[in-house]
């Protein structure tokens, strides 16, 4: 475009004139605004709401909560009554967003807790009893959010088939704010942590050969590492299995090392039953359920 002939539109951006166009101008861009074109066709189509676009203008003012923010899941199979296990700092709700928008006045209630599908734990009572939720004090107001604690009230006891480990927790959130929206089930799902088994027999014992070759020389006694009392009465000798890995110096059938389980009472007994045994020699690592143990020597 290089000139605009006997145009009545506004000056050019760019121009110098103090007037309208009145006469041919050249331009090497011109831009210009004009008034929208109004149309007195009516535009339908299908969509899968209806609906006044007002209608969802507001209803678009209501976010649902999505998430929780500083979270920090620390429940393990050694937590006891009224121990935090959400994180010391608290946590609170969110909405969705590029950046999480905190709900500042939120009300959150443990509707329900089911691990492997069952509400009911082996108590018979509902799984939610082992947990409280509540407010810390602060919060609510201008940008800090009120805080909630999730409390451990009884220990559970990590089980050996890991479905029965994860732990659903369904939380009803409401937002206070205007608008906002209410009952809102926002669940957090969480694993109990397992807990090293604890090697508490001695890690050195001495044996001679003048002794009867079916006594054990040693004993490998743990703990599974669940606090007692706990919500299933787990023993903390339940669940333990023995294994001798490796020994040095290995000499093989001649030294004719066993390790024999007893199962009922969680400990393992170790024998040497040919008394072909001389000097030092020792056990590498002896392993059990989630662990092996440290280094023990026979004398």
């Amino acid at each position: 475009m290089s000139s605009v002939v006997g145009s009545t539109l506004p000056v050019p951006i760019g121009s110098l004139q103090a007037t309208a166009v009145a006469t041919d101008y050249k331009l090497l861009l011109g831009v210009f605004e004009t008034a929208p074109v109004e149309s007195l066709i009516d535009i339908f189509y299908e969509t899968s709401t209806s609906g006044l676009i007002s209608e969802y203008n507001d209803a678009s003012d209501t976010i649902d909560a999505s998430g929780y923010n500083d979270f920090i899941w620390s429940q393990d199979e050694s937590t006891t009554n009224s121990t935090v296990v959400s994180g010391a700092l608290g946590f609170y709700p969110v909405r969705p967003g590029l950046t999480p928008d905190p709900i500042i006045d939120s009300v959150l209630e443990l509707s329900s807790v089911s691990i492997a599908g069952e509400t009911i734990g082996p108590d018979g009572n509902p799984w939610k009893d082992n947990w409280s939720l509540t407010a810390q004090t602060g919060g609510g107001t201008g940008a800090t959010p009120i805080r909630w604690d999730l409390r451990c009230l009884n220990t559970l006891y990590h089980q050996l088939d890991d479905i029965n480990n994860w732990i659903t927790f369904n939380i009803s959130v409401t937002d206070n704010s205007a608008g906002g929206s209410t009952n809102v089930i926002v669940p957090i799902v969480q694993r109990l942590i397992n807990v090293d088994p604890l090697f508490t027999s001695g890690n050195s014992i001495s044996f001679s050969g003048d002794r009867n070759l079916n006594d054990s020389i040693y004993t490998a006694i743990a703990t599974n590492g669940v606090a007692v009392p706990n919500i299933t009465n787990t023993l903390q000798s339940a669940d333990l299995s023995y294994e001798i890995v490796s020994q040095s110096p290995d000499l093989g059938p001649g030294l004719n090392i066993t390790l024999e389980p007893q199962t009922a009472l969680g400990t393992a007994k170790l024998f040497q039953r040919n008394g072909d045994a001389s000097g030092l020699f020792t056990v590498v690592s002896v392993s059990y359920t989630h662990l092996t143990l440290p280094t023990s020597d026979l004398v």
